[in-house]
Protein backbone atom coordinates (compact mmCIF):
# COMPACT_ATOMS: atom_id res chain seq x y z
CA UNK A 1 0.00 0.00 0.00
CA UNK A 2 2.90 2.38 0.71
CA UNK A 3 4.36 1.74 -2.73
CA UNK A 4 0.98 2.38 -4.33
CA UNK A 5 0.58 5.61 -2.35
CA UNK A 6 4.00 6.87 -3.45
CA UNK A 7 3.24 6.02 -7.07
CA UNK A 8 -0.11 7.80 -6.81
CA UNK A 9 1.64 10.91 -5.48
CA UNK A 10 4.07 10.83 -8.38
CA UNK A 11 1.22 10.45 -10.86
CA UNK A 12 -0.58 13.44 -9.29
CA UNK A 13 2.64 15.49 -9.49
CA UNK A 14 2.95 14.59 -13.13
CA UNK A 15 -0.68 15.38 -13.98
CA UNK A 16 -0.36 18.70 -12.15
CA UNK A 17 2.62 19.55 -14.34
CA UNK A 18 4.98 19.95 -11.39
CA UNK A 19 7.48 17.34 -12.48
CA UNK A 20 7.62 14.39 -14.84
CA UNK A 21 8.33 11.04 -13.25
CA UNK A 22 8.04 9.26 -16.58
CA UNK A 23 4.78 7.56 -15.64
CA UNK A 24 2.56 6.66 -18.59
CA UNK A 25 -0.93 8.21 -18.26
CA UNK A 26 -2.49 4.83 -19.03
CA UNK A 27 -1.02 3.51 -15.78
CA UNK A 28 -3.47 5.57 -13.70
CA UNK A 29 -6.12 3.76 -11.70
CA UNK A 30 -8.67 4.26 -14.43
CA UNK A 31 -6.25 2.75 -16.96
CA UNK A 32 -4.10 -0.38 -17.02
CA UNK A 33 -2.88 -0.33 -13.44
CA UNK A 34 -4.21 -3.27 -11.44
CA UNK A 35 -5.26 -2.52 -7.85
CA UNK A 36 -3.10 -3.73 -5.00
CA UNK A 37 -4.35 -7.02 -3.61
CA UNK A 38 -4.45 -7.90 0.08
CA UNK A 39 -3.19 -11.44 0.61
CA UNK A 40 -3.21 -11.62 4.41
CA UNK A 41 -4.69 -9.83 7.38
CA UNK A 42 -8.44 -9.34 7.27
CA UNK A 43 -8.96 -11.36 4.11
CA UNK A 44 -10.11 -14.97 3.87
CA UNK A 45 -10.28 -17.72 1.29
CA UNK A 46 -8.94 -18.41 -2.17
CA UNK A 47 -11.65 -16.75 -4.24
CA UNK A 48 -10.07 -14.62 -7.00
CA UNK A 49 -11.92 -11.50 -5.72
CA UNK A 50 -10.83 -11.85 -2.07
CA UNK A 51 -8.43 -9.03 -1.22
CA UNK A 52 -9.54 -6.74 -4.07
CA UNK A 53 -11.83 -3.68 -4.02
CA UNK A 54 -15.56 -4.41 -4.00
CA UNK A 55 -16.84 -2.72 -7.14
CA UNK A 56 -20.36 -2.22 -5.81
CA UNK A 57 -19.21 -0.61 -2.55
CA UNK A 58 -20.86 2.69 -3.44
CA UNK A 59 -24.22 0.91 -3.75
CA UNK A 60 -24.14 -0.39 -0.18
CA UNK A 61 -22.26 2.50 1.43
CA UNK A 62 -24.77 5.20 0.44
CA UNK A 63 -26.91 6.23 3.37
CA UNK A 64 -25.22 3.83 5.78
CA UNK A 65 -23.40 5.22 8.81
CA UNK A 66 -19.66 4.97 8.31
CA UNK A 67 -17.48 3.26 10.83
CA UNK A 68 -15.52 0.11 11.42
CA UNK A 69 -18.31 -2.36 10.60
CA UNK A 70 -17.69 -5.37 8.39
CA UNK A 71 -20.56 -5.89 5.95
CA UNK A 72 -22.08 -9.16 4.81
CA UNK A 73 -23.56 -8.54 1.37
CA UNK A 74 -26.20 -11.06 0.35
CA UNK A 75 -28.62 -11.37 -2.50
CA UNK A 76 -32.17 -10.32 -1.79
CA UNK A 77 -33.13 -14.00 -2.08
CA UNK A 78 -30.86 -15.04 0.82
CA UNK A 79 -30.40 -12.17 3.33
CA UNK A 80 -28.72 -12.97 6.63
CA UNK A 81 -28.80 -11.26 10.03
CA UNK A 82 -25.58 -9.76 11.44
CA UNK A 83 -23.60 -12.36 13.39
CA UNK A 84 -23.44 -12.23 17.18
CA UNK A 85 -20.16 -10.48 17.98
CA UNK A 86 -18.54 -7.88 20.20
CA UNK A 87 -17.39 -6.12 17.02
CA UNK A 88 -19.66 -4.19 14.65
CA UNK A 89 -21.14 -6.10 11.72
CA UNK A 90 -23.89 -5.03 9.36
CA UNK A 91 -25.73 -6.54 6.41
CA UNK A 92 -26.74 -5.31 2.98
CA UNK A 93 -28.44 -6.79 -0.06
CA UNK A 94 -27.61 -6.47 -3.75
CA UNK A 95 -28.55 -8.28 -6.91
CA UNK A 96 -26.93 -11.71 -7.08
CA UNK A 97 -24.95 -10.64 -10.15
CA UNK A 98 -22.84 -8.33 -7.92
CA UNK A 99 -21.76 -11.24 -5.70
CA UNK A 100 -19.28 -12.91 -8.09
CA UNK A 101 -21.43 -16.03 -8.44
CA UNK A 102 -21.48 -16.69 -4.69
CA UNK A 103 -24.20 -16.35 -2.06
CA UNK A 104 -22.37 -13.78 0.08
CA UNK A 105 -19.50 -11.30 -0.04
CA UNK A 106 -17.97 -10.01 3.18
CA UNK A 107 -16.69 -6.45 2.70
CA UNK A 108 -14.22 -4.68 4.96
CA UNK A 109 -14.97 -1.12 6.18
CA UNK A 110 -12.54 0.24 3.58
CA UNK A 111 -14.56 -1.32 0.73
CA UNK A 112 -12.21 -4.24 0.01
CA UNK A 113 -13.45 -7.83 -0.22
CA UNK A 114 -12.62 -9.85 2.89
CA UNK A 115 -14.31 -13.08 1.73
CA UNK A 116 -16.54 -14.53 -0.97
CA UNK A 117 -18.49 -17.59 0.10
CA UNK A 118 -21.59 -19.70 -0.29
CA UNK A 119 -24.24 -19.98 2.42
CA UNK A 120 -22.75 -23.16 3.89
CA UNK A 121 -19.32 -21.53 4.30
CA UNK A 122 -20.51 -18.17 5.64
CA UNK A 123 -20.64 -19.04 9.38
CA UNK A 124 -17.03 -20.28 9.36
CA UNK A 125 -15.79 -17.34 7.27
CA UNK A 126 -17.48 -14.87 9.64
CA UNK A 127 -16.09 -16.68 12.70
CA UNK A 128 -12.56 -16.65 11.24
CA UNK A 129 -12.75 -12.97 10.28
CA UNK A 130 -14.25 -12.07 13.65
CA UNK A 131 -11.36 -13.86 15.41
CA UNK A 132 -8.84 -11.92 13.29
CA UNK A 133 -10.55 -8.67 14.20
CA UNK A 134 -10.34 -9.60 17.88
CA UNK A 135 -6.79 -10.27 17.73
Amino acid sequence: MRRQSVETGRLIDQYAGRVSHGIAPRSSYSGERPPTRYTDGIVQGAHPRAGLPFGAWDQIADGVPTGPAMTIVSSSESPVPPPPSDRPWRTATLERSALFGADHVVVRPDGWVAAVCDAADLPQAVADLDARLAG
